[in-house]
């Protein structure tokens, strides 16, 4: 399920020399992850959508973008690459740079020794980044019966501490609600004076996948993260 009010987030995808939550043509927008040298504000010049220009654009719509700066030397290739996400001006108070620690529920969906000296290749968004295994908190079995040894078979759990070896722009995850449980909130808010408490945003950049060796071992989703 995917909502309008929620902040706007979307990853990039590729990046062309030329021009080929919801965006709206002329939105201010800045791009994460940033430097020191990277601080200058984009606004959005035109977007596109099946070949055809759009005034706006909804969730769930792949579009194309062409954005503008007032500064030439942050309109270049070198400025904006895949893996990057762009966040409204507004909402930039809430966000410092990029991740730092990165604390993790994961699931093995292959046969896997889960350790600290691991060095995996985390996917998120479109962003494709190595990171090491800092540390391995917590290990659960299929049933949810703490492990007393490490984790290695398909299913188990574990709660893990993990540092991104290169800029990464991420968020903890909120679990999207399902249709039952929507249509139950809004029966419960025609037969009750209070509001139904309903998150506040669904993100997919809270989720992500670990490979090692091209081989997808786990898959997981972000509890909380320490930006530099």
């Amino acid at each position: 399920m995917r909502r309008a009010e929620q902040p706007l987030r979307f990853c990039m995808d590729k990046v062309y020399p030329k021009a080929g939550g919801i965006l709206l043509k002329g939105s201010k927008l800045f791009i994460w992850p940033a430097d020191a040298t990277f601080a200058s504000q984009f606004w959005v010049f035109s977007m596109h959508f099946n070949r055809r220009e759009i005034e706006s654009a909804y969730p769930g719509q792949w579009v194309s973008i062409l954005l503008r700066s007032d500064d030439p030397a942050m309109t270049s290739l070198k400025a904006v690459r895949r893996g990057m996400v762009a966040v409204k001006a507004k909402t930039t108070k809430s966000i410092k740079s990029h991740a730092q620690e990165i604390m993790a529920t994961i699931s093995l969906t292959t046969h896997m020794r889960l350790a600290a000296s691991l060095a995996p290749v985390l996917y998120c968004g479109t962003s494709v980044v190595p990171c090491k295994v800092v540390e391995v908190i917590s290990k659960l079995d299929k049933v949810g019966k703490e492990l007393p040894g490490v984790a290695h078979l398909k299913g188990h759990n574990a709660l893990v501490k993990l540092q991104p070896l290169k800029p990464l722009f991420c968020e903890p995850f909120i679990p999207t609600p399902t249709a039952a449980s929507a249509a139950g909130e809004k029966k419960a808010a025609t037969s009750s004076t209070k509001s139904p408490k309903v998150p506040k945003r669904v993100n997919s950049l809270g989720r992500f996948v670990l490979r090692d060796n091209h081989v997808t071992f786990a898959v997981g989703s972000i509890q909380s993260v320490v930006y530099s």
